[in-house]
């Protein structure tokens, strides 16, 4: 008996690990302190996640870019628009500053690593803090 609960606890074990690596991109926007609190639990590391979330970002970013080009190319409308406003300009402005930050944080090999926007936040709090 004693040998059956361990072997349910090593398949859910398994599919917890399994759901959080499938998970790991969108992880690695959450902020650092939860993305730690997950690495407790799971054992997953939050550079790993980060690293997925700024790739799946960048992707966004290109596809935002690549939008953008088609149009000019186009000389039309534009065939995404929020209020008249092109959403390929709206999801560079949005996107780029970010992966630029985390992607440079994760190059410098910084154990912290940063969540989606997280650290706008951060400057903000310090100038609170003041």
């Amino acid at each position: 008996m004693n040998s059956e609960h361990r072997e349910k606890k090593r398949k859910k074990q398994k599919r917890v690990a399994r759901l959080v690596y499938m998970l790991s991109p969108f992880i690695g926007f959450l902020f650092s302190t939860t993305k730690l609190r997950i690495e407790d639990r799971t054992g997953l590391d939050p550079v790993f996640a980060t690293r997925y979330s700024i790739m799946l970002e960048g992707g966004l970013v290109a596809v935002f870019l690549s939008q953008i080009f088609v149009n000019q190319l186009g000389g039309g409308r534009p065939p995404f628009q929020i209020y008249g406003l092109d959403m390929g300009w709206l999801g560079l402005l949005l996107f780029l500053p970010d992966v630029s930050v985390r992607l440079l944080r994760l190059l410098d090999q910084s154990a912290d690593q940063f969540g989606f926007y997280e650290w706008v936040f951060r400057i903000f709090r310090r100038r609170r803090r003041r």
